[in-house]
């Protein structure tokens, strides 16, 4: 019969319910005050509109790191000492606080970092003080010269938003350093919503006062008195006020130096002969750069480079907006800007490809739905309502303050289509006419499933509800909106314009283009027509053979269940970013020049590739950054990385490897530390542990020791009889050796309105050799120069870089670069490591990121458990029953299994974004189930009877219906989301795998859906005897075999 059908029959009549169910209140009321509800529904859209404007919009949701930093500098102090006098008392004051997850420190030449780890419920700004009033109980007791302790917000994953950089075809890059320094640095900071911006390349301008070292002996000068008169004679001050009459003259005396000559003209002290010993007698005093410690390139070419970082809450768009415009107005002949980044534009880019995917989805699913139902303006109200829809949705997200961002954006496009499901439900299955509230309770029910199935996300961690949150929120609102609208405006809009789907024809416009794509109509009424005729074919066999239905339901699900214990599981969701991160170590003591030349040989190495887009790199003590970035051609950045590494060759004695953004998320990089107390053992265990983690993963890469081996160093030991004897104090030896080696910033010059550091410092003929230091001569009390040999002595010794510590005892980290392992593979032969044997004290443990993800898998196992048990509550309450679920929920398995196989198949990891998009296929589910256990109750209420006999002709012909309206509504959905699965970009990986799962789990509901509930529904009694049959043979089965074992057994 159905093959008898024409093409033209693709559309369907909408199935009106035998029993008349009353309207409710709600409906009653719209019918009344249509036009009140037209208004109703236009104040919201309109405030829609204006709550739109003031979202803030940002990359990915963001969750404010709980943690703070206690910063203290004490400069010329070895990485020993600053742990011993001022990172252990900061430790032990710091940690009688509460809600303390841990306790790091890093402990180096001059500075001490102490990094405090809150839960994530802390209250940072109360925190912030507790601290510091921590701090102040026993930073009295720090030697004089330490710096006061800063306390500071700490975020580790802190990434600039922002890189600038200033050309000039007139002006050097020492001159553009300087006015960024000077002018550009101000202006970015004073930007609502910037919090740091740091400048990069170049060297900043300063005065150098070269010192002879022979000469300043030769004249009785030393360290001490250079300094003392150069802060001395450069000062402003205003000692007081005059009267004269009634009036009050300020008094104001200029003493600050403003020119090079006054430098050099000031008086040290008088000879012998009472002749003036002045600054230019026993140095060279000239406008000099700072001697390198950090530089900038793109490209190769050596730049300035300026990082702006954002304020967490602040409006990204309008931070981009107004920082344009400030650099615009800076910009002059001289001086020009190009932003090398700008995470706005990132942001927009996304939402750009993200909305055309939806765009062409929302075409595809106008021109089917055409086709179909036969007319063109059903199809535009739909648009219309989805629009107004978004609109009402953007309240709701502006006074519960959650931004636009990649991931709550999926959820406007996944609610999107639930959306759609909703209108399309209402039109196939209800006749407004006659039964406007026909299908509502079953919608409903639904809506609640899902937000329900959310629900848990709330009990999580504060990262997870941060990330997921805003997305469950967003879709269960719009869904529940699109409900709303459902019931209220669409009725009423349909009965105004007199939309009636079984009369209107396309309009003339489209007639053409319909006609073209009829022949594309009739193969996919074939199509149709060829599921429903296998699916019925399915459903009378399962009938006939429950035995063989149970058998192969059974295998499926055990088929599926092991297929999910083989799959990769992933708790984050890659960031598609078409750049990769170079990171190059260098040894301990290696000379900023040797790092740059070799960043500097790398770049053009990489340069030279024709697939690389950008080369940009940041140079510093220690170390070296290279991003590479890709033109968009590049498909997979991540597999691109070893070969580069390949290509930049051997570096000797550098060493580089490329990493993504998160890596250490995606368990590509797993760190492990090492705890313990001396340093020389903790290193040994370090090794021997890292050796042994290489050989139990097979798949690592790289073995990266995160910590630099000890340096050679010189030790002044100070003879404290002889010095004090002498009158020199230890810290008058610290203040020549530091000045004299290292120089410092003695006072501050003015020039042209601007302040320029004073630096003094040896002349590099007594500075760069370790013998110039036996040369060096320190005035007594008595103003007598001795030779610094005869109260010190010089040794060579190794000395820790930094001493890193963890929870207040000291650590040593590894990380293990590892290839295609997922996290059920890589946990136990980790735990193998902990049962190495290691000295009483010393222990290993897994670093907070691996801590993380293993939380992350705890609760996603929680959260998956409790929906679980929501989602049959929720049944239960609309069942009143406590059986009924189990019937609904048995449609489930199926399809979800049947998106894990696939998934495992195209070699996609499981995700959070895979469970999601199993969410929402386990809601159009349970909604099929709904629909067709209302729709076929009144042949289940004929009882038994009804399932011996064949399947009656009404009974098939109203199956046959039901399915060719659920692959209508199906395959709208499924060309809704199709072209998600082809978008590109950053943060598309999320929208890209939630439209795969969706597109698989609609397939699987189609074909799955229909046979597992209408066989279980329908043919009850037959699946209940089949199922005792079987279970009284495998007892009777037991029972003999148990027979037999006693026979032999005597």
């Amino acid at each position: 019969m159905a093959k008898n059908k024409k093409k033209s029959d693709l559309k369907e009549y909408t199935t009106v319910p035998e029993s008349g169910i009353k309207l409710s209140g709600l409906i009653l009321w719209v019918e009344k005050h249509r036009t009140g509800t037209a208004m109703i529904f236009l104040s919201l859209i309109l405030l829609g509109v204006i709550a739109f404007r003031f979202i803030p919009i940002s990359l990915f949701p963001e969750a404010p790191y709980p943690g703070l930093t206690v910063e203290t500098e004490y400069f010329g102090v070895g990485p020993e000492k600053i742990e011993e006098i001022i990172t252990k008392p900061i430790e032990e004051s710091v940690s009688t606080l509460g809600g303390i997850q841990h306790l790091f420190s890093v402990s180096e030449e001059g500075k001490s970092k102490v990094h405090i780890q809150f839960d994530q419920n802390a209250d940072l700004e109360i925190k912030s003080l507790e601290i510091r009033d921590k701090v102040e109980q026993v930073s009295y007791r720090f030697p004089r010269e330490t710096q006061k302790p800063v306390v500071l917000q700490y975020d580790p994953t802190q990434k600039p938003v922002f890189i600038i950089v200033p050309k000039s075809s007139s002006l050097n890059i020492m001159e553009i350093r300087e006015i960024s320094d000077r002018e550009i640095k101000k202006i970015i900071e004073g930007i609502p919503g910037v919090s740091e911006v740091v400048v990069a390349g170049g060297k900043p301008r300063e005065i150098l006062i070269s010192c002879d070292a022979q000469k300043m002996i030769g004249f009785g000068v030393d360290m001490n008195l250079l300094l003392s008169v150069l802060q001395e004679a450069n000062h402003n001050e205003n000692p007081g006020e005059v009267t004269e009459g009634s009036i009050q003259i300020p008094v104001y005396v200029k003493g600050r130096m403003r020119s090079l000559k006054e430098i050099e003209f000031l008086s040290l002290r008088k000879d012998e002969s009472g002749k003036l010993i002045r600054v230019g007698d026993v140095a060279k005093v000239n406008f000099s750069y700072r001697e390198e410690n950090s530089a900038a390139r793109v490209n190769g070419q050596n730049t300035v480079s300026i990082y702006v970082y954002r304020a967490g809450t602040a409006n990204l768009l309008a931070v981009s907006e107004e920082l344009r415009k400030e650099l615009k107005k800076a910009e002059n002949t001289n001086l020009n800007f190009e932003i090398l980044y700008d995470q706005a534009e990132t942001v927009i880019q996304a939402i750009r490809n993200f909305f055309f995917a939806s765009l062409i989805g929302f075409i595809l699913f106008i021109i089917a739905a055409s086709l179909i139902f036969q007319e063109f303006k059903s199809s535009c109200l739909f648009a219309f309502l989805l629009v107004c829809q978004f609109f009402i949705g953007s309240i709701f997200m502006y006074f519960l303050k959650i931004d636009y961002n990649l991931v709550t954006i999926v959820g406007l496009i996944l609610g999107c289509g639930c959306c759609l499901c909703v209108f399309i439900v209402n039109q196939l299955f209800s006749d407004y006419g006659k039964n406007s509230n026909s299908i509502t309770g079953e919608i409903f029910t639904t809506i609640l499933l899902v937000s329900g199935v959310f629900l848990p996300i709330l009990f999580t961690t504060k990262e997870l509800k941060s990330i997921y949150g805003g997305l469950g929120f967003v879709l269960s609102v719009n869904f529940f909106i699109s409900y709303l609208i459902s019931i209220t405006i669409l009725p009423s809009l349909r009965t105004k314009f007199q939309i009636d789907i079984k009369i209107f024809d396309v309009p003339k416009i489209l007639k053409t283009f319909v006609h073209k794509l009829d022949i594309l109509s009739y193969y996919v009424h074939r199509m149709k027509e060829d599921i429903i005729d296998k699916t019925l074919s399915v459903i009378d066999y399962s009938r006939k053979r429950p035995k063989v239905f149970l058998s192969v339901y059974i295998l499926f699900i055990l088929i599926g269940i092991y297929f999910y214990f083989i799959s990769k599981h992933e708790f984050i969701n890659k960031v598609e970013e078409k750049q990769l991160i170079g990171n190059v170590e260098f040894p301990s003591g290696t000379s900023f020049s040797r790092i740059n030349a070799i960043t500097e040989r790398i770049e053009k190495s990489l340069s030279e590739l024709y697939n690389i887009k950008e080369v940009n790199s940041k140079v510093e003590n220690g170390k070296s950054t290279i991003v590479v970035k890709f033109n968009e051609s590049v498909s997979n950045v991540d597999e691109i990385g070893k070969e580069l590494e390949e290509i930049v060759g051997d570096i000797k004695p550098a060493f580089i490897y490329f990493s993504g953004s998160n890596d250490e998320a995606l368990l590509k990089e797993v760190t492990i530390d090492v705890i313990g107390d001396d340093l020389n053992k903790i290193d040994q265990i370090t090794r021997q542990i890292s050796s042994v983690a290489q050989e139990l993963l097979p798949n690592v890469r790289h073995v990266l020791l995160r910590y630099k081996p000890p340096r050679e160093e010189v030790r002044v030991v100070i003879d404290k009889e002889k010095s004090e004897s002498l009158g020199i104090r230890s810290q008058d030896i610290g203040r020549l050796l530091r000045y004299g080696i290292q120089g410092g910033v003695a006072t501050k010059f003015i020039e042209e309105e601007r302040e320029v550091d004073v630096r003094i410092r040896y002349d590099s003929n007594y500075r760069d050799q370790f013998t110039d230091l036996k040369e060096y001569k320190i005035d007594t009390e008595k103003g007598k120069s001795v030779p610094l040999l005869e109260i010190a002595s010089l040794t060579r010794d190794t000395t820790p870089v930094r001493i890193y510590r963890k929870n207040k005892r000291r650590v040593l980290s590894f990380s293990l670069r590892i290839a295609d392992m997922n996290l059920t593979e890589i946990l136990p032969k980790l735990e193998k490591l902990k049962e190495i044997e290691l000295p009483k004290q010393y222990r290993i443990e897994f670093s907070d990121s691996l801590q993380k993800v293993l939380e992350h898998q705890k609760k996603m196992n929680f959260i998956l458990s409790f929906a679980g048990l929501i989602l049959f509550m929720i049944l239960a309450s609309y069942l009143e029953s406590l059986k009924g679920p189990f019937l609904l929920l048995s449609v489930l398995p199926l399809p979800l299994l049947f998106v894990i196989i696939i998934i495992y198949w195209i070699d996609l990891p499981l995700t959070i974004p895979v469970y999601i998009g199993m969410i929402i296929i386990s809601a159009f589910g349970i909604l099929e189930t709904f629909i067709l256990r209302k729709e076929l109750s009144p042949w289940k209420n004929q009882g038994e009877k009804f399932e011996i006999g064949l399947m009656p002709y009404d009974l098939k012909e109203k199956i046959r219906t039901l399915l060719s309206k659920f692959f209508q509504l199906w395959f709208l959905i499924i060309l809704f989301y199709l072209p998600s699965i082809f978008s590109f970009g950053t943060g598309a990986a999320m929208l890209k795998t939630v439209s795969i799962t969706l597109t698989l789990g609609l397939i699987g509901i189609c074909f799955f859906t229909p046979i597992v509930f209408i066989t279980f529904y329908l043919y009850t009694t037959a699946i209940t005897n089949t199922i005792t049959n079987v279970y009284r043979q495998s007892i009777d089965w037991t029972n003999l075999k148990l027979i037999e074992l006693r026979r032999n057994t005597r």
